[in-house]
C-alpha cells in the first residue's frame, strides 16, 4: 500500500513529504503494526490490541471454515 505525499486529510499537501510505501509478508505481521501503532496511539490499551488480535484470529478462522464449506458445496 502506498501513502502519496501531500496526502494526509490532516495535513494536506503538507504530509507525508514523501510517498510512503507500507508492505507485509502476512496478515498477522499487518495486524502485529496495526495493534501496536494502536497502543502507541493511545487508542486502545495492550491487553485491548492483544485480546482483540485474539479475537480477530478465532473470527477469521471461522470464516475461512464456512467460506471453505461454501466452496466446496458442503453447507446449505
Amino acid at each position: 500500500m502506498t501513502i502519496p505525499a501531500g496526502s494526509s486529510d490532516v495535513e494536506p499537501g503538507v504530509a507525508p513529504t514523501a510517498d510512503v510505501t507500507l508492505s507485509w509478508d502476512t496478515f498477522t505481521e499487518a495486524s502485529d503494526e496495526a495493534g501496536i501503532s494502536r497502543r502507541y496511539g493511545g487508542i486502545h490499551f495492550t491487553d485491548a490490541d492483544l485480546i482483540g488480535r485474539k479475537l480477530g484470529r478465532r473470527v477469521a478462522g471461522k470464516t475461512w471454515d464456512k467460506a471453505t464449506a461454501y466452496f466446496q458445496g458442503t453447507t446449505g
